[in-house]
């Protein structure tokens, strides 16, 4: 019979081990890490809220957490993301065919606005950036020993789906709240997702397949290791915030001004070396 002692032991490494795997444990590391930040005056982002529940869809979420700008203009909806360590490297390539008359470093967010007669609207807010956004992302086997959790390879659609659900919960909780304002009021939103996956990316064209095989040819392939990247996503309906939009088309069958007015949206991704560097950027005032 197990003594009390090794029992009390194995418990703990249970509970260590279901901890990581869910990633509790990052999700507050993090956060601790960008209070000292903001503390210490390395970050610009306030944090003002924490497993912030939220509805989008018809399905309830929950935010991990939310950061606040110095001004409240801004609002950062962050998603962290422990990637099982037998799939945590992230591999993104460009599409080379995404909209017609594409913008190639549009980055695009939503904007909420609430104006003096208590009208909620909302709209999609581009920015650009140095470089242009991806739009495929593949998880690379690691060779490290995996959580036991199956190789979906889907742990990158589900942090954006999970990341951008929470955004438009989000606005939907702002306009169920608002109230009459003397001006109008604008916020703009940037979904945001923390992981602990090694980030790579491609410069491969996707588009030169063989069409007899649809294999790519073997070709020179460049791999840089940003901590940091943009992904834009075709979202889905269920995933758009219930206020109207104020930039919908007239143009019914305008497919492309729909995706970019309703659709397409933009996350940033990063891994940990690279959080500290993005919280210093004056990322408002390039939104702004």
């Amino acid at each position: 019979m197990a003594t009390l002692s090794s029992q009390s032991e194995q418990i703990a490494v249970s509970v260590l081990k279901l901890l990581n795997a869910h990633g509790y444990s990052f999700q507050h590391t993090v956060i601790r890490l960008l209070e000292n930040l903001f503390s210490e005056g390395k970050s610009r982002w306030l944090i003002d809220g924490v497993e912030f529940p939220v509805t989008a869809g018809g399905q309830t979420t929950h935010i991990d957490f939310i950061l606040k700008s110095k001004t409240g203009r801004t609002y950062m909806v962050v998603e962290c993301k422990r990637a099982d360590p037998a799939k945590a490297k992230w591999c993104f390539t460009r599409a080379p065919y995404t909209m017609r008359n594409p913008r190639p470093t549009e980055v695009i967010f939503e904007q909420f606005s609430l104006n003096a007669l208590g009208l909620v609207t909302r709209r999609a807010m581009p920015a650009y950036a140095n470089e242009g956004p991806y739009h495929l992302g593949l998880e690379l086997r690691t060779g490290e020993i995996g959580d036991g959790k199956g190789q979906r390879n889907q742990a990158i659609n589900e942090a954006i789906t999970q990341v951008l659900r929470g955004t438009s919960g989000l606005i939907n909780h702002l306009e169920e709240t608002a109230s009459r304002r003397p001006e109008t009021t604008l916020i703009r939103f940037v979904p945001v997702i923390v992981t602990t996956a090694e980030i790579c990316v491609s410069n491969i064209d996707i588009g030169g397949a063989d069409l007899r095989t649809g294999n790519l040819p073997h070709q020179e392939v460049q791999i840089d290791s940003p901590n940091s990247i943009w992904f834009t996503h075709n979202r889905s309906p269920a995933l758009k915030p219930n206020a109207p939009s104020a930039t919908a088309t007239s143009d019914f069958n305008n497919f492309s001004a729909a995706l970019r007015n309703e659709f397409a949206r933009s996350v940033a991704i990063i891994n940990t070396d690279g959080i500290e560097e993005f919280m210093s950027w004056d990322l408002e005032e390039w939104l702004w």
